[in-house]
């Protein structure tokens, strides 16, 4: 109960007073669900539920914000009976994590004949080396892909885990980031798009 009144109060909070990036990121979502069309035809499982995952997640802080539009946009709408989302980070999150986990369990954990609505695990795990598990969409928020390090065995880990007829959708914060990523897809005989933020449109190029 601490822990769940804890993150209560600080989506409250955010709600409340939401900074640039958390602006930025709804609008990075909500393309995805509108104009990008993006979780339009989504393949679930043979269960019926639609495999989600956000690697390298670091805290996980778009939770209130991801699992509620999907929600919306997927289960509302008869996309798939349940949605079972994963996130792993190789720094892990000992606070974070089990309270996110607890929060969507709270929000999402409603029986009905299909069981919880949505499901969310959080773990430790290396990509550089670990296989990322299977989803039909996959979120991933900020590769470092210019910092150098193992970034394009990453990126090409994250790509395999696709499911056939699934997307990945990499946010960015800067244009060569971006093209970074895009240069790793191609090299990997996966066909890619950069699109621009809504959120930043007419604004100058280094804004984050």
């Amino acid at each position: 109960p601490g822990a769940l009144a804890s993150i209560q109060r600080w989506i409250a909070q955010r709600k409340a007073a939401p900074d640039q990036r958390e602006v930025a990121y709804r609008s990075f979502l909500h393309a995805l669900a509108g104009e990008w069309c993006l979780l339009d035809g989504l393949p679930a499982d043979p269960s019926g539920t639609l495999l989600v995952s956000a690697p390298f997640c670091q805290e996980f802080f778009e939770a209130p914000l991801v699992l509620p539009l999907l929600k919306e946009h997927v289960l509302d709408r008869g996309g798939a009976r349940a949605i079972a989302a994963f996130g792993c980070d190789v720094v892990p999150q000992p606070f974070w994590w089990p309270a996110w986990e607890e929060w969507a369990r709270h929000e999402f954990g409603a029986r009905h004949e299909f069981g919880a609505q949505i499901r969310l695990e959080l773990r430790q795990q290396d990509l550089a080396t670990e296989a990322l598990p299977a989803a039909a969409l996959i979120l991933a928020v900020h590769p470092a892909v210019t910092t150098g390090g193992p970034w394009r065995a990453i990126i090409t880990n994250v790509l395999r885990s696709r499911m056939p007829g699934g997307a990945a959708a990499f946010a960015t914060f800067y244009l060569e980031e971006a093209e970074a990523v895009a240069r790793i897809c191609e090299a990997e005989g996966v066909k890619c798009e950069i699109r621009e933020n809504p959120c930043y449109m007419g604004r100058p190029a280094g804004e984050v």
